[in-house]
């Protein structure tokens, strides 16, 4: 791939750069510019199958961890350096692409750890850059790995799970496949780190407050206009796959299945965590043409 477009930011400022995450975790080579400058709509995905790429970072800095970013933020700012934040990329509304250049920050390639999982509160600590897949897996052996006396599960699936990261969970809201019952990304968010241009702060990890505006809520689904996200601490929950049961239940018209769902959902026996409804017209994925499906999983 070749771009035909140099770096526009200054030698000086690529090497001051270098000079806090290591020159290993810079790039300014064409690939490495192309391939963290978008996201996965269908229009990205589709120009860059035909070779056309839009806007691209002059560099592209892979940071090691939450110091790293608070010098680079703060560097950047000083130099008035533009930065895009890039996770997993799998962003579906343009938020990867870095409109104004600079610095393309690639926050999946080191910050991608659960760093502590805190089995009195049932919580963990998580870096922003791990990707789904990775961290259920780390909760499902923290017996093994955290020395816990349970296995947990992170109670959220969205649809790209393979493809998203627990910092894109939170800056975007993420509402997951399991959220009837585990509920959606604002719900599961117990702390968080920010750093910004004038400073870094965090919120309290306390099970919950009485005063407001509480600023934990503010940051949930921010999508990075108020800092950028180094550390979230998640609620998790017990990984109990014995006690998955998967049923459906049909009815004779739309009516009567939504009328049964009301009931279902109100009816303060506990929820399923996957509850969904599908029509003859519009089928949920992987089911037949029913006038209704339920499926219940607790894991």
């Amino acid at each position: 791939m070749v771009l035909n477009r140099p770096p526009a930011l200054a030698a000086d400022k690529v090497e001051a750069l270098a000079h806090i995450v290591g020159k290993e975790n810079v790039a300014t080579d064409d690939y490495s510019r192309a391939r963290y400058a978008s996201g996965k709509t269908s229009e990205e995905i589709l120009e860059t199958r035909q070779g056309v790429i839009r806007e691209v970072a002059d560099v592209v800095v892979h940071p090691r961890d939450k110091h790293d970013v608070q010098k680079i933020v703060a560097y950047c700012h000083a130099e008035r350096i533009p930065i895009t934040v890039f996770a997993a990329g799998s962003s579906v509304n343009f938020g990867c692409r870095p409109y104004k250049g600079g610095v393309s920050l690639a926050l999946g390639t080191h910050m991608n750890k659960l760093l502590a999982v805190n089995e009195l509160d049932q919580t963990a600590r998580v870096e922003p850059g791990m990707f789904g897949p990775a961290y259920e897996k780390a909760l499902n052996e923290a017996p093994a790995r955290f020395g816990t006396k349970h296995r947990y599960t992170c109670g959220h699936f969205p649809q790209p799970f393979e493809f998203s990261t627990v910092g894109g969970w939170v800056v975007t809201l993420g509402s997951g496949q399991a959220s009837t019952y585990y509920g959606d990304a604002y719900d599961l968010v117990f702390a968080q780190e920010y750093v910004t241009p004038v400073g870094t702060f965090k919120t309290i990890e306390v099970p919950a407050t009485a005063t407001g505006p509480r600023v934990n809520d503010i940051m949930k689904g921010s999508e990075g206009a108020f800092g950028i996200l180094v550390e979230v601490t998640m609620k998790i929950y017990r990984y109990m796959p014995e006690h998955r049961r998967y049923f459906s239940f049909m009815y004779p018209s739309w009516e009567a299945a939504v009328n049964a769902s009301r009931e279902i959902l109100q009816g303060e026996f506990g929820r399923p965590a996957i509850f969904r409804i599908s029509d003859p017209e519009r089928p949920t994925a992987g089911s037949s043409s029913t006038a209704c499906r339920r499926s219940s999983i607790r894991s």
